[in-house]
């Protein structure tokens, strides 16, 4: 409605998504799953949501159960099953588990065994975005104040008039960190990071320090309000989940 959407628009809509059911069919029949059969437990992302057993996209996959050994064979099963019945093959030199922080190490390696793949030492990343966010976001989304820091210093060993500076800046340096901010609320503290370094930056001459004549809040203003148009990267982060 906010967007200008009629009701019946949006009813139809919400019919698509909410009462779609899938099903396997196997030599004409319809095939249970095996979290169905309460063999594996799915992830919760909240107390009462749906649990997920599995997120496939394009070409990759991500199962999610329970970290025994119970449930890791009958995941093991499922893949054996699948490269029987499609001919596919599952590439398990290419795939890899991991577990949350309270699992046992013991409990680890003995699933890692029964599927045959290694241990990954965190979650990485998948697309360019991080595909664990937990507790410590400052330290996840580090990688993005660390770029724009690395740019910045590439940019210090070369002459740059303050009108380079503000091209550089608009188009380079704000426009780095709008694929996470699109996909993420990134920590206050790294966007205030990142705007420090902007500023220094922007009043600085090549690897030496200047004055900051104005603080960079100042900076963001619109010009035709006697500012300079950079961007409050708060704002634009929120801006960017809104949209």
């Amino acid at each position: 409605m906010v967007l200008g959407f009629t009701g019946q628009w949006i009813d139809l809509i919400m019919l698509c998504v909410t009462i779609v059911s899938y099903s396997f069919l196997v030599n004409g029949r319809s095939a249970g799953q095996a979290e169905a059969r309460g063999s594996i437990h799915g992830c919760r992302v909240a107390r009462g949501a749906p649990s997920i057993s599995h997120l496939f996209f394009a070409d990759d996959s991500l199962l999610f159960f329970k970290a025994n050994v119970q449930e890791a064979g009958v995941i093991k099963q499922c893949l054996i099953e699948y490269e029987s019945m499609s001919g596919q093959a599952v590439n398990f030199h290419k795939s890899s588990v991991c577990f949350s922080r309270n699992t046992a190490e013991t409990v680890r390696d003995e699933v890692a065994s029964v599927l045959g793949v290694i241990q990954a030492p965190n979650f990485g990343k998948y697309l360019g975005l991080p595909s664990f966010i937990g507790k410590e976001k400052r330290a996840v989304f580090s990688y993005v104040e660390d770029k724009i820091k690395q740019r910045f210093s590439s940019w210090n060993k070369r002459l740059i008039s303050q009108a380079g500076k503000e091209v550089l800046l608009k188009s380079v340096a704000q426009s780095m960190p709008t694929f996470s901010m699109s996909a993420f609320l990134l920590p206050a503290s790294v966007c205030l990071s990142i705007e420090r370094a902007m500023n220094r930056y922007w009043w600085g001459s090549g690897n030496e320090k200047g004055i900051h004549w104005k603080a960079w809040d100042r900076l963001c203003v619109p010009k035709k309000y006697r500012g300079l148009g950079f961007k409050d990267l708060r704002a634009f982060n929120l801006a960017m989940l809104g949209k």
